[in-house]
């Protein structure tokens, strides 16, 4: 995957251009987290397809997409050049009740989040990391134990629902946290811990492989960079 990113924070926004080219086909995961985003998608060459469920949604070359609070959908990227402008804004829990992961296009909006019939073990599991991902209550193994399930079948049922591991979906949670954070005027040594890692290599580890850039690079303009940023 090849592409230029430029994320602009500033008063509790955060603004994103991005433009991808993938030469091959892969899989994009979104997690919205504690944010409302509203993103329009230009498909200038290749195929955008949504994943729901066995069934797939292709979108066309000009589409916007809505994502709720603590949403998550997939694509399939096959061979395309896309470009995206988004913004995110932080929601209180429950704000945007019985709003769901949808596309627009030509005046219609389809459904396009992950499942729509997850695991009743996964849905449990999701609801708890929602709403504790930045405290120690959110290690798997705790909440596994919390729904009488073991780790290793948590995952699998997890996964299978919504498309990646419930370890690295509480990772996304974390680093759209963080986001948000830097998008108020936070800088990353304050931002670690509340958000829920405990130390700054694992926080800086996360976000790079998650954000695609340090955090130092998030933060909003005119703000200079700490000594500690890395």
């Amino acid at each position: 995957m090849n592409g230029s990113r430029q994320v602009l924070v500033d008063n509790g926004v955060l603004r994103i251009a991005q433009q991808l080219r993938i030469d091959a086909t892969q899989i994009g995961t979104d997690v919205a987290g504690p944010a409302l985003i509203y993103a329009t998608v230009e498909v200038k060459r290749g195929r955008v397809v949504y994943l729901r469920d066995d069934a797939e949604v292709a979108a066309p070359r000009s589409f916007s997409l809505i994502l709720p609070p603590f949403s998550v959908v997939q694509a399939r990227l096959e061979r395309c050049e896309v470009s995206v402008h988004a913004v995110a804004v932080r929601f209180a829990a429950g704000a945007t009740n019985g709003m769901v992961p949808s596309l627009f296009m030509n005046q219609r909006r389809i459904e396009i989040g992950r499942a729509s019939n997850p695991h009743p073990a996964a849905v449990a599991a999701k609801r708890i990391l929602d709403s504790e991902y930045a405290t120690g209550r959110a290690l798997i193994g705790v909440v596994a134990k919390r729904l009488a399930i073991s780790g290793a079948a948590l995952t699998r049922v997890f996964a299978k629902s919504f498309g990646i591991p419930p370890v690295r979906y509480r990772h996304y949670l974390r680093v759209m946290d963080a986001l948000l954070r830097f998008a108020a005027g936070s800088s990353p040594i304050d931002v670690c811990h509340d958000v829920g890692f405990e130390d700054l290599s694992r926080f800086y580890d996360a976000f790079r492989r998650i954000a695609c850039s340090p955090p130092a690079s998030y933060r909003p303009l005119g703000q200079k960079t700490p000594r500690h940023d890395r």
